[in-house]
């Protein structure tokens, strides 16, 4: 996925929308994909995955990174992509909480 907030860059918008209907797809068949947490948004694939893969995840960042200094908001950061960019609105049909920009993922 490129992580870019270029509005006018329509091939940009297709790869986009484009990685996003990968995981759909591999959910659905139920593949496995090693892009998993770094390049999925995972909320989306995180409940499809494991039991609760997502909640492990954030629980994991929370263990070794509480004051979220690397990455933030890793694991989570494909996901306050999509929360941001307008044009990937479209593609979202999943629950996911706000994610902030600074700050660690939080489940419910």
């Amino acid at each position: 996925m490129s992580i870019e907030k270029d509005p006018d860059d329509e091939q940009k918008h297709k790869v986009n929308e484009w990685s996003v209907a990968l995981s759909k797809m591999n959910i659905e068949n139920r593949y496995y994909t090693a892009q998993l947490a770094s390049h999925k948004p995972l909320f989306l694939t995180g409940p499809a995955y494991g039991p609760d893969y997502h909640k492990w995840m954030i629980r994991f960042k929370e263990e070794f990174d509480p004051d979220a200094l690397s990455n933030p908001p890793g694991p989570a950061d494909t996901d306050l992509f999509i929360q941001e960019t307008e044009w990937m609105q479209k593609v979202k049909d999943w629950p996911a909480p706000k994610i902030e920009a600074n700050k660690n993922p939080k489940f419910k």
